[in-house]
């Protein structure tokens, strides 16, 4: 099946295999990457891969949901979520997969909700942290 960049298949339902992402990874050793580069994106693949549903059937927006997954979740930061999809979308364009990649439009409109929430996480931390939830208002004073 044939996919063009950014354009989305209408019949949805590709398989990635094991074998599929070994080939990726082959082909990055073969263009010279680092063993920690490979490694890095072997683990990366294997989350994903552990994410799909059983028969590994790709959809249309996998990558996007798996990309929310990852932030929504996982609670990662925009990005360490980055560095998980760049292997992900790396081994859909290997296999032609084009359409299901996670596109920059999703991802740039996501990132200002993503930095947001990260924003909160990591204030509501430093609250707890530093006990700023049982200090007076500003109101109060």
């Amino acid at each position: 099946m044939e996919h063009l960049k950014g354009h989305r298949p209408e019949n949805p339902g590709e398989v990635l295999t094991q074998e599929a992402l070994e080939s990726y990874l082959q082909s990055l050793v073969s263009k010279g990457c680092t063993k920690d580069t490979i490694s890095n994106y072997r683990r990366s693949l294997e989350r994903f891969f552990r994410w799909l549903p059983q028969g590994k059937e790709l959809q249309a927006n996998s990558a996007e949901q798996y990309q929310r997954y990852l932030f929504e979740e996982c609670k990662y930061m925009p990005r360490t979520v980055n560095m998980q999809m760049t292997p992900v979308n790396g081994v859909l364009a290997h296999l032609g997969l084009w359409g299901y990649q996670a596109t920059q439009e999703h991802i740039q409109a996501n990132a200002a909700v993503m930095i947001q929430m990260a924003y909160d996480r990591l204030l509501e931390q430093e609250q707890v942290t530093y006990g700023w939830m049982d200090m007076p208002s500003a109101e109060n004073f």
